[in-house]
């Protein structure tokens, strides 16, 4: 195995442990281990790096779904940047309604999402809030199949964000997994999907499920945008080094060896900025601009 491989598996180690061990009741910026001294560690062991793939794999890749946790229907592929598919703004807010089938999760599973909706009501000008019976358009959060998953952008009438049940804290319960799923449900792609990605990462083919590659399309520029906002190793949307790898070795390389993928904390402030641009929420942009300098 080879040091490059060790290094990205203990800053991964790192991330996780961060996820797991922080509170939620309030948004959480990024934060990530540093290790010192690899000497002290010893080898990493091929059985360890086994047992640390099947814990953390994100429950996503085995949903079978477009780009793991992306529905599909007959005109998705154009998408962000078609206002059509963006939530509609009522006095300076966009508006999303949702629907949380409560009789599939617990009460604690029910406050987690809760979490994840408000980082946006914090952050943004997105205001979530429970649908009306006058709600054509809304966001169903059930937890009946598997995985991890959401369309993208305003599909009209009902549609359905998937979180399977589990223990908040982990698994689609993670906040940056819960916040990552509504981030689809309002226009956004997987941030590695972005025209632009191979200047930042190397998709590793080789290393790739066979099956599996469609996960790694990349979008056009005519149908994505970053709103010149640049690529962002840090974004909750971006897929980990390992994602739907078969042999333990990296799948995504960032061109920065600094960089750590995949994290599921919160929102990077770029993912922030990002979503006020789209949605135009112009007195939280002056704010993300005043907080730049």
């Amino acid at each position: 195995m080879t040091s490059v491989t060790i290094v990205n598996v203990l800053a991964a180690l790192a991330a996780v442990q961060c996820v797991l061990a922080l509170p939620l009741e309030k948004p959480l910026q990024p934060e990530y281990a540093q290790v010192e001294d690899l000497s002290e560690l010893g080898e990493l062991k091929a059985t360890d790096l086994e047992a640390f793939l099947k814990e953390v794999q994100n429950p996503w890749e085995r949903s079978g779904k477009f780009e793991g946790d992306i529905v599909l229907d007959a005109g998705q592929r154009n998408g962000l940047i078609n206002p059509t598919l963006h939530w509609h703004k009522v006095n300076g807010f966009v508006d999303l309604p949702y629907e949380i089938v409560s009789n599939q999760f617990t009460v604690d599973q029910i406050a987690a999402i809760h979490r994840g909706i408000e980082e946006f009501h914090q952050r943004t000008c997105i205001r979530l809030r429970p649908r009306t019976a006058s709600d054509r358009d809304y966001v169903r959060v059930q937890g009946l199949n598997s995985g991890c998953w959401s369309m993208v952008g305003r599909r009209g009438r009902v549609q359905d964000l998937n979180l399977q049940p589990g223990v908040p804290g982990s698994g689609c319960f993670r906040h940056g997994t819960i916040v990552h799923e509504f981030l689809h449900a309002l226009g956004f792609y997987h941030e590695q999907s972005s025209s632009d990605r191979d200047d930042y990462v190397t998709i590793v083919w080789a290393n790739i499920q066979a099956g599996t590659e469609n996960n790694f399309a990349k979008h056009s520029a005519s149908t994505v945008t970053n709103y010149g906002i640049g690529y962002d190793y840090d974004s909750v949307l971006h897929y980990g080094p390992f994602a739907f790898s078969i042999n333990g070795e990296m799948t995504i390389v960032p061109h920065d060896p600094t960089a750590v993928l995949g994290q599921r904390v919160a929102m990077s402030e770029k993912d922030v900025l990002k979503l006020n641009t789209m949605y135009q929420c112009n007195p939280w942009l002056a704010q993300d601009r005043d907080q730049d300098k």
